[in-house]
């Protein structure tokens, strides 16, 4: 597993989203499509490229993307019940890339608190 300094997720609770940026994209060959699952053993999100008719499917937009906002009402209430997280805080968390399997995971246990701003940039607490 390669540990990329800028594959950044944002997991914005009291917007309901999930901000992918554009590095994430980019590594995994800038997808049509991509699917989030969630390994409850290991409390990690992958995100990965998928087929339109995969079950769950997000469709990515066209051009160039500093960050993709995912409507993520019911995972992110998921992810709180997983990480027993007790607040409503924004987090942060690194990506790391495995490119034998072309997918980005992030161990939801390395999410840091991070105060989102209008503008999309972040800054951690």
């Amino acid at each position: 597993m390669n540990k990329e300094s800028d594959l950044l997720l944002t997991l914005c609770q009291h917007e309901e989203s999930i901000l992918l940026n554009e590095a994430i994209l980019k590594i995994l060959g800038r997808p049509q499509q991509i699917h989030l699952m969630i390994n409850q053993e290991k409390c990690m999100l992958l995100l990965q490229p998928c087929e339109t008719a995969d079950r769950g499917a997000v469709v990515v937009p066209d051009g160039k993307i500093v960050q993709f906002p995912i409507s993520g009402r019911s995972l992110l209430k998921h992810i709180r019940r997983l990480t027993g997280w007790t607040d409503y805080d924004s987090r942060i968390v690194q990506g790391y890339y495995m490119p034998e399997h072309n997918v980005v995971l992030f161990d939801l246990r390395e999410a840091v608190p991070v105060i989102v701003e209008e503008d999309g940039s972040s800054e951690t607490y």
